[in-house]
C-alpha cells in the first residue's frame, strides 16, 4: 500500500462530508484535494531505523468562505498529532506545518491552504 492510498482512505472515512480527490478533478464541492510537495526523506532517528518525512499540501475548496476555514478546521482536527496509522499505512506521527487563506479568482472558489509532514515507517506493510 502506498502513503497516497492510506490518506485517501483516511480523509474519506474522517471527513465524509466531502469530496476528496487526489488531483483536482471534477466539480464537486466541497473538495479536500492532497498533493505530495516533497519525496520522502530518510532520517535517523536513534530508537527507530528508517523514518521517512513526507509533505503534503492539502487544499480545501468551497464557494463559501466560512465553509472552507469550518473544513479546513476539519482536516487539521483529523490529521494533525494523528499517530498509528492512515487508511492502514504505518505513520509515526502527522503533523500541520502551515496554513493560509486563499481565493481563486477565475473559478470563484474560497481555497484554504495546509502543509502537512507525515513522518513514517521506512518499511511498506
Amino acid at each position: 500500500m502506498l502513503l497516497e492510498e492510506g490518506l485517501f482512505k483516511y480523509l474519506k472515512t474522517a471527513i465524509p462530508n466531502a469530496s476528496i480527490y487526489g488531483l483536482l478533478r471534477g466539480p464537486a464541492l466541497p473538495a479536500v484535494i492532497y498533493t505530495l510537495i516533497s519525496d520522502p526523506v530518510s532520517i535517523s532517528v536513534s530508537a527507530v531505523d528508517q523514518i521517512h518525512e513526507s509533505r503534503y499540501q492539502i487544499d480545501v475548496y468551497t464557494r463559501k468562505y466560512l465553509q472552507s476555514k469550518q473544513l479546513a478546521h476539519q482536516v487539521a482536527r483529523a490529521l494533525h498529532n494523528h499517530t498509528g496509522d492512515l487508511g492502514g499505512f504505518p505513520v509515526q506521527r502527522a503533523l500541520l506545518e502551515n496554513t493560509q487563506d486563499s481565493f481563486e479568482e477565475n473559478a470563484r472558489l474560497h481555497r484554504q491552504i495546509m502543509t502537512f509532514v507525515i513522518y513514517h515507517n521506512g518499511e511498506i506493510p
